[in-house]
């Protein structure tokens, strides 16, 4: 228990409100550059709200950029990147970002707003890797998270019952051999270190505890739990802002629930405007113009589940009750139940003891989807998003048997700045099947229509996904979303999670009839 006066201690503690650089007219905003040590070097490049962030960037050196997609984060990135330089603060940034995807997509950024900017992508295994990083002067080193875990970490045998697999665990020689390399770090989509216990949050709390530099980026930094806030702003704050640990974070904003399995936190929505104003002192939000965005239309399509595929449902809603208090259980059913309502049940072949896919005679869902996608007009582009490889199997399968061009990508595809190029730019290229969990940071605005084959559970991947298409300066005037749920199921709860999710974030990040609209903490 923490006690009552340590929490008023904390919520009273003094913080700044960097909000009222929004207001500053820009007369003062030019006040504020001439006080720098040197003047950005790319400053007549920059937007007014970019200004305003590389203002707050290179007086503070930490702080959280909650801009939403489209708004030219990675332009501020490269504009901070090369003020640090210029000022002799800073002779080399690291940029981890997501995905394999996201690297091309940083590399034609640079290219484009800043050609002369010396820029390192990582690519290839560990050693070629540390073999390129002792070899550049890039002013901009990218790489994956899961990257740089990998180059950082050693194998070591797990514990307990896991004794047989290996695991990998931060070699603090390394990390520190690597982080001498950077004079701080950007950390694209900062959602991947929310939690504590994973390694990108480990890594990127050794480079946090000695770089001078330390930015985080997210269009959407939670999804339906405001807590996931806290460790993004610890690796830049040390926890000044949302708290040293987790548990004053929890005492502060949570209500406790104990079960007896776990003891559980929620967060507690009368806290809402106090924690918009604690995160004014770390944080910043900038909407994208609802002008230059195109004009979006969500559409439902329900489809009935047929009965043999309805008895397999029951039996998977029969399991997770009977699982109760187990995790993995649960977690089985619950996908196994998303995979019956997609059309299939996926199993382990008792004999080969390779994984295997049952699929249902009759699939209403698959059938909506292929007929929505046959009569669209061929001169528009279409993204199908999932989160089950079999599924992208099915619908290849089905858009072979019509001749409609289309290309995947996903885990295994090996040059995804090809697949990508591909589907922008060529008219024969119709659908890109595109799995939920790389549908970050991918500039895919070709498109006017997005179909969920399945919902990503998460509401940030939700969002994500959707501002592929829903871009500033998008060509188009309206796009088109399209979910095909089946009634009954889990598809119905995956949305309404995702509509509570955004308006918890509304309300705390944008902080709607406060004294300032669209603000963040």
């Amino acid at each position: 228990m923490i006690l009552k006066s340590v929490v008023k201690k904390f919520i009273e503690r003094e913080r700044r409100d960097f909000r009222v650089y929004k207001d500053f007219s820009d007369a003062k905003l030019l006040r504020r550059r001439d006080r720098l040590p040197v003047r950005p070097p790319i400053w007549n490049k920059l937007q007014r709200h970019q200004k305003v962030c590389l203002l707050i960037g290179a007086e503070t050196k930490r702080f959280l950029f909650f801009n939403d997609t489209g708004t030219g984060k990675t332009l501020l990135c490269i504009a901070l990147a090369r003020y640090f330089q210029k000022a002799g603060i800073a002779a080399r940034m690291l940029v981890l970002v997501p995905n394999r995807s996201n690297r091309d997509e940083w590399e034609l950024e640079i290219q484009k707003h800043s050609p002369r900017t010396p820029y390192l992508i990582m690519r290839g295994g560990s050693a070629a890797k540390w073999e390129k990083l002792a070899n550049t002067d890039a002013v901009l080193v990218v790489d994956t998270y899961m990257g740089i875990v990998r180059m950082l970490c050693t194998k070591k045998p797990g514990k307990g019952r896991k004794k047989k697999k290996m695991r990998l665990v931060p070699n603090r020689t390394l990390v520190n051999k690597f982080v001498k390399q950077f004079g701080g770090a950007f950390m694209d989509e900062s959602t991947w270190v929310k939690n504590k216990k994973r390694l990108p949050f480990r890594i990127c709390r050794q480079i946090a505890k000695r770089a001078e530099i330390m930015f985080g980026l997210a269009a959407v930094p939670f999804g339906r739990d405001p807590s996931d806030m806290w460790a993004q702003a610890f690796l830049i704050d040390r926890g000044y802002t949302l708290g040293e640990n987790m548990a004053l974070f929890r005492a502060a904003f949570c209500k406790e629930n104990a079960t007896p399995w776990a003891t559980t936190y929620a967060f507690d929505k009368k806290k809402k405007g106090e924690l918009n104003r604690i995160l004014a002192n770390v944080s910043i939000r900038y909407d994208a113009d609802s002008s230059d965005l195109p004009k979006a239309r969500d559409i439902p399509v329900l489809c009935r589940l047929p009965e043999d595929a309805e008895a397999y449902y029951e039996r998977a809603k029969e399991a997770i009750i009977r699982a109760r208090g187990d995790y993995t259980e649960m977690k089985n059913a619950f996908m196994r139940m998303r995979q019956i309502s997609s059309g299939f049940v996926g199993y382990r072949d008792d004999e080969s003891g390779t994984r295997a896919q049952f699929e249902f005679p009759t699939n209403p869902k698959l059938d909506a989807l292929i007929a929505k996608i046959e009569s669209v007009d061929p001169r528009h582009k279409i993204i199908v998003y999932h989160d089950f490889i079999y599924s992208a199997d099915m619908i290849t399968r089905e858009l072979k048997a019509l001749k409609i061009g289309h290309a995947r990508l996903d885990g295994a595809t090996k040059d995804t700045k090809a697949v990508r190029n591909m589907f922008n730019t060529d008219p024969r290229c119709r659908v890109l099947l595109l799995v939920n969990s790389m549908g970050i940071g991918l500039n895919l605005q070709a498109a006017r229509y997005g179909m969920y084959y399945e919902a990503p559970v998460p509401v940030i991947t939700r969002y994500q996904t959707r501002k592929r298409i829903e871009r500033q300066f998008s060509e188009h005037k309206s796009v088109f979303f399209y979910d095909f749920i089946m009634r009954g199921t889990v598809d119905e709860r995956i949305l309404q999670f995702h509509k509570e999710g955004r308006d918890l974030f509304e309300s705390i990040v944008h902080a709607k009839g406060s004294r300032r609209e669209a603000l963040v903490a």
